[in-house]
């Protein structure tokens, strides 16, 4: 009969001598060793402590498994990365003590968790440079301009034009007296599109565009251009008058 109890004292002697500042015996059937990986980072320094429980029969059956982080910090499927292949090691080595088997192979899991993570940094670093890249590329094209979307642009930015001048214009005469209110917007109503196109907007100033209250300041130029204009053709007439009567003296 396997004097499982004996076959536990025997590990432990043995673990003590290997493992004199890692070891930490719990009680007669748990332990932890400490264990780090060969090459340690002073940057990124990792420590996991493995926590041994026996069981019954050990080393006929595997013992049960813990780890903790007492350095570095590591994701919970890192975590259950080296727990699994701690775990596999043990179910091949049943039959013959394994805590050393057990410590060594968790050495070699940090270091595969550690490139493994590296990797995976990497990758996640391609693929966000790669829809950066993407997203300024896009940014860059822009949209393409056909004769529908330029048209339908336009028609939106005269409205909101159209919008803005109305606005300006409400709030200058907003600011006037009301009897100075209401007579530019009768000025304004006697304009033709044309003048209003040419001057642009209403400017009204207290001070240059009214002389005194009550009066209106209008754009006389407006109405010296029509009378100029009346005049040339005035003087047109006449020429043509006489050019009739001088024709029908020969006659």
């Amino acid at each position: 009969m396997t004097d499982y109890a004996e076959e536990r004292r025997s590990e432990l002697e043995v673990l003590e001598s290997i493992f004199p500042d890692e070891l930490e015996v719990i009680s007669d059937d748990q332990l932890a060793i400490q264990v780090e990986p060969d090459v340690q980072s002073e940057r990124e320094p990792y420590t996991v402590r493995l926590l041994v429980t026996y069981t019954d029969t050990y080393p006929d059956e595997p013992p049960e498994l813990e780890l903790d982080m007492v350095e570095g910090d590591v994701l919970d499927d890192e975590l259950q990365f080296m727990l699994d292949g701690l775990k596999e090691t043990a179910d091949e080595s049943i039959g013959m003590a394994m805590v050393f088997t057990l410590a060594s192979r968790l050495k070699e899991l940090i270091a595969e968790m550690i490139v493994k993570r590296k990797v995976r940094i990497a990758r996640e670093d391609d693929e966000r440079f790669r829809r950066e890249e993407e997203a300024l590329a896009a940014r860059k094209k822009g949209t393409p301009v056909t004769k529908e979307s330029f048209a339908a642009w336009a028609a939106k930015f005269e409205k909101e034009f159209a919008q803005i001048q109305k606005r300006e214009e409400d709030d200058r005469l907003k600011a006037l007296p009301p009897k100075e209110r209401e007579e530019t917007r009768r000025w304004v109503a006697k304009l033709t599109g044309r003048q209003l196109f040419e001057q642009g907007a209403i400017t009204v100033e207290s001070d240059a565009a009214f002389g005194e209250e009550g009066d209106v300041a209008l754009d006389i130029s407006q109405y010296e251009r029509r009378a100029a204009e009346d005049e040339d053709e005035d003087e047109h007439g006449v020429t043509e008058r006489l050019r009739l009567a001088d024709l029908s003296d020969d006659e």
